[in-house]
């Protein structure tokens, strides 16, 4: 199954996951995409290392 970004997921989470559920670590977010679930136009996403203490403080 190919999943992806669409116009719909925008802002939506990308997750790393971890052997257990809270080992589960947020990695990006869903910026924009072609489409849904298009192999041949793949979604766009931001990484949010650089912001993820200010992400942390407001959430």
């Amino acid at each position: 199954m190919y999943l992806t970004a669409s116009l719909f997921t925008t802002g939506g989470p990308i997750i790393f996951a971890g052997r257990e559920a809270e080992d589960d670590v947020q990695v990006g977010l869903a910026s924009w995409g072609i489409g849904c679930a298009s192999p041949s136009f793949p979604g766009v996403y931001s990484r949010i290392s650089s912001e993820y203490k200010w992400i942390r403080n407001k959430v």
